[in-house]
């Protein structure tokens, strides 16, 4: 997702926000509805990821 090692809090929030919008020279950091779409998109890659992961059952 990004090349840069996440270090902080403020990289956590740039590199979700950057998964909804593109960040802005004058606001780099998303808003409140930008952080909440990019986590609800986190967490159904998740869903995705750990269903494809698990083993079939019969």
């Amino acid at each position: 997702m990004t090349p840069k090692t996440i270090v902080s809090l403020g990289d956590v929030v740039l590199t979700l926000g950057r998964m909804v919008i593109a960040p802005a020279q004058q606001q780099p950091f998303p808003g409140v509805k930008g952080l909440a779409t990019a986590l609800d998109r986190l967490a159904f890659a998740s869903v995705g990821f750990q269903a494809a992961m698990k083993p079939l059952q019969d």
